[in-house]
């Protein structure tokens, strides 16, 4: 099973203008193969995660292929082109475009 993880805190405004949309495109989008996840990355315990996620800034998509971490984007708003790249290319068996990294 894919999955992709919304990493955010709850200090970011950006984070939390972007939560209903992203809850709106797992309810859309979420399947048995796709599945959406949040993650807080507020305090010691969240900046833990998000270093283990491989997570430099906030919000940020994590995905995962299989169980394995797949890419992550960064986007400041929903819709992101980006986004929806990394995530044709998950569902569709790609590799990772590494230009749709975040930070690049």
């Amino acid at each position: 099973k894919d999955c992709v993880v919304f990493v955010a805190m709850r200090s970011c405004r950006t984070c939390k203008g972007i939560n209903p949309v992203f809850t709106k495109l797992a309810r859309e989008r979420g399947s048995d193969e796709l599945m959406f996840a949040k993650a807080d990355a507020t305090g010691a315990t969240g900046k833990a995660l998000g270093k283990q996620l491989g997570v430099a800034s906030v919000p940020s998509f994590v995905l995962f292929r299989n169980g394995v971490r797949y890419g992550a984007v960064s986007a400041s708003k929903l819709p992101s082109k980006r986004l929806d790249q990394a995530l044709s290319d998950l569902t569709g068996g790609k590799d990772f475009d590494p230009s749709l990294e975040e930070g690049s």
